[in-house]
């Protein structure tokens, strides 16, 4: 009896000693997890504090970009108003030099005009034509025709004009008129094949063969007449195989004459030509027609000098 008394007390002194050794266990854990909860509340209000440090870093980084995004924006605006007001000037320009070229072409018309009538004047003294001299006597005030060496007033003899000296001044003038003639004429072609065009879309030949009077124009395509007159006009276009191509010649903006150029196995050409009365100012081009039948989809053009556009005044 006495044994299970110790028994059970030293069973007492064990159990009340594990549970002291527990709750200090216990309340080690726990100050050891206190411990690690503040150190984790510490980091998370660090990485906190730096997300927010990031978070204005970047605001202010989006102002920045949105205000050089404004400069680029007034920088884009300036820009485009400069480029509207160079194209503006280069139209002006453009017009002053149509101008000047006209201008120019009525300064060497009046200069042949010149030569044309000191050739006449210089013809008419070769034929003889020659007046007598008369010379004004201020003491007398009377018309005196100088004396012949017989000593009686007459008129000297005037020569008559041989055949072969009026043969050789009619060629010089007849020269003369095809010369002029020719001051007004030019001849372009196409430099290369020329893709992708749409109805009404202009036929540009930038290839210069001829241009008297700088008429035409190779960037726009457009002859500009300087000199009123009756003037010949020629369009031939050569289209590619199984392929068919409509131009037409405009004049102010109006059809003067269609052209078609079809292919079938092979290539093909079309010509046409019209003759028409221009005044100073009037504008000649060729496009592609508004043909729906032919003229459909992308509509190309067999180029170099397979298709050429010609004019000159008759």
């Amino acid at each position: 009896m006495a044994l299970t008394w110790l028994t059970c007390l030293s069973l007492l002194v064990v159990c009340n000693l594990a549970f002291a050794q527990s709750e200090d266990s216990i309340e080690m854990r726990l100050r050891k997890m206190e411990r690690e909860f503040s150190l984790s509340i510490e980091s998370l209000k660090s990485e906190l504090k730096d997300a927010k440090d990031k978070l204005q870093f970047l605001q202010s980084d989006l102002y920045s970009t949105k205000s050089s995004l404004r400069v680029v924006d007034l920088q884009l605006s300036a820009t485009r108003t400069d480029l509207e007001t160079t194209r503006i000037g280069l139209q002006k320009t453009q017009s002053e030099l149509q101008m000047t070229r006209a201008e120019l072409v009525a300064t060497k018309l009046k200069l042949r005009s010149t030569q044309f009538m000191t050739e006449i004047m210089s013809a008419e003294n070769d034929h003889g034509i020659v007046a007598n001299e008369i010379l004004y006597n201020d003491t007398k005030s009377r018309l005196v025709i100088p004396p012949t060496f017989s000593g009686r007033k007459t008129n000297p003899p005037e020569p008559q004009p041989t055949k072969r000296k009026t043969e050789q001044t009619t060629t010089k003038l007849n020269r003369r008129v095809s010369d002029e003639s020719l001051e007004k004429a030019f001849s372009a072609q196409t430099s290369k094949h020329v893709e992708s065009l749409v109805p009404h879309q202009t036929v540009i030949f930038p290839h210069i063969v001829l241009n008297e009077g700088a008429g035409y124009d190779n960037l726009t395509g457009v002859f500009t007449c300087s000199e009123s007159g009756v003037y010949h006009f020629s369009v031939t276009i050569m289209a590619f195989r199984n392929d068919e191509v409509e131009t037409e010649l405009i004049v102010n903006g109006n059809v003067v004459m269609v052209n078609y150029a079809g292919g079938n196995q092979q290539h093909n050409q079309g010509t046409n030509s019209v003759v028409v009365r221009l005044d100073i100012g009037d504008r000649v081009w060729v496009r592609v027609e508004d043909n729906p039948v032919i003229n459909t989809n992308s509509i190309h053009i067999y180029g170099y000098a397979w298709s050429t556009f010609t004019g000159f005044m008759i």
